[in-house]
């Protein structure tokens, strides 16, 4: 799990991973011990294809107990009838219990931060090199001002990281 989000698949690339996890355990005990673990974490599919994700992350900070929890079911459907992506929660609690902060964010929320951030997933099976952007002459000063405002978004990401600089 790169962002805490799991990817939906197009329909040929939930096929792909599906079959996959079929040729694997056919029959079930065909990987051994350490070439199953290998499999699975050389592949992603701890988190890409799944049908169902519950994730809880705790960190005990000087402000108090962090939970995150990442929630995603694939068959899930919302009241539009549209394929749910998931939910991903951070709370923050007092050391009695209280809750400091509450933030609630979607699949989709977490999905186009990390596109925002880290540029679009490669596809399933896709050649590494086809997602490398090509740049137009004419698209060239968006480009550069996209990447300067990119730059500035992670400068302010690692700032929010150092202590508070009081003048």
């Amino acid at each position: 799990m790169n962002f805490p989000a799991v990817i939906r698949l197009e329909p040929e690339q939930q096929a792909q991973v599906d079959h996959v996890w079929h040729n694997m355990l056919t029959p079930p005990n065909r990987l051994d011990h350490d070439l199953l673990l290998d499999v699975v974490f050389v592949n992603g599919l701890h988190a890409m294809g799944v049908d169902r994700v519950h994730y809880v992350a705790e960190k005990e900070t000087s402000a108090g107990r962090v939970t995150m929890t990442v929630d995603f079911d694939r068959q899930k459907r919302t009241p539009e009838d549209k394929p749910d992506s998931g939910q991903f929660t951070f709370v923050l609690t007092s050391p009695t219990g209280h809750v400091l902060r509450r933030e609630h964010y979607t699949g989709d929320d977490v999905l186009s931060r990390g596109r925002e951030l880290f540029g679009q997933p490669v596809p399933v099976s896709a050649d590494p090199l086809s997602a490398i952007p090509m740049i137009s002459i004419t698209a060239y000063p968006t480009a550069i001002q996209n990447h300067h405002a990119l730059e500035n978004r992670h400068r302010r990401i690692i700032a929010a990281t150092q202590p508070i600089v009081v003048p």
